[in-house]
């Protein structure tokens, strides 16, 4: 999502020490500022001031989606002042396929696990991802709300809706061997989920939430259905 990607920070912060010896800060601020401007996203940093090198470039990388980090280093190491270090380039391409590899896995584990459920669960999430790699978060939203409410369909056997799933659910959890404080919690999380997608999400563009609460709203809805598929798997093995 812009993807669901894990950016190794030890890696990154040693590719930033060795780009700011390499860049003046005008350079620093002209390269992410410009970037960001490519990308249609924000950073901080627009002028140099009082600030170290390595504060601004790290800053204004932070501020960058994760797939707009990735493009961002896609597209520095072939400056020529990078490209001529091949120690960093090596470095950098071992940051871009370790974040890479990590969202592809991820995708392809929730992915395979649909494949026990109905074909338009599995239609429905690949929708969700769709929509949000293509930034149109009101369908990605939307999109991994009605997974998670196809899946509870499904395991619990009614036809409800997510917000009159908790007696069901709970009952549900219960006869898998969850805790009575772990249902709480889960009840208590997913209350808030829908809370804020029916705020934000639901009947409007999701205006009201930055990039990153609408990643960690669909992380969130992810979460919640691998975990559900954890207990159904569980159900099936208690029951042989």
């Amino acid at each position: 999502m812009k993807k669901m990607i894990k950016i190794s920070v030890i890696l990154l912060n040693d590719i930033e020490d060795q780009l700011v010896k390499l860049f003046t800060g005008n350079d620093i601020i002209s390269l992410t500022c410009d970037f960001a401007d490519s990308v249609g996203e924000q950073v901080t940093f627009h002028a140099v001031d009082f600030n170290s090198k390595k504060e601004i470039l790290s800053r204004n990388i932070s501020d960058l989606s994760d797939g707009a980090k990735i493009k961002f280093f896609s597209e520095i190491k072939k400056i020529r002042k990078v490209s001529e270090n091949q120690g960093l380039v090596r470095q950098i391409d071992r940051l871009i396929s370790e974040a890479t590899s990590s969202s592809i896995n991820a995708r392809i584990a929730v992915g395979e696990l649909m494949e026990s459920y109905s074909p338009k669960l599995k239609q429905v999430w690949t929708d969700a991802l769709k929509s949000y790699d293509n930034d149109d978060f009101r369908n990605a939203l939307d999109s991994i709300r009605l997974a998670l409410e196809l899946l509870l369909k499904q395991v619990l056997n009614n036809n409800k809706s997510l917000e009159n799933q908790k007696n069901d659910l709970g009952r549900y959890l219960q006869k898998r061997g969850i805790s009575s404080q772990f249902r709480n919690l889960l009840i208590r999380v997913l209350e808030m989920y829908e809370k804020i997608q029916n705020d934000h999400a639901k009947h409007d563009l999701p205006t009201q939430l930055g990039r990153e609460e609408i990643a960690f709203l669909m992380n969130q809805g992810t979460l919640l259905i691998r975990f559900i598929d954890n207990c159904e798997k569980k159900g099936e093995t208690n029951e042989k």
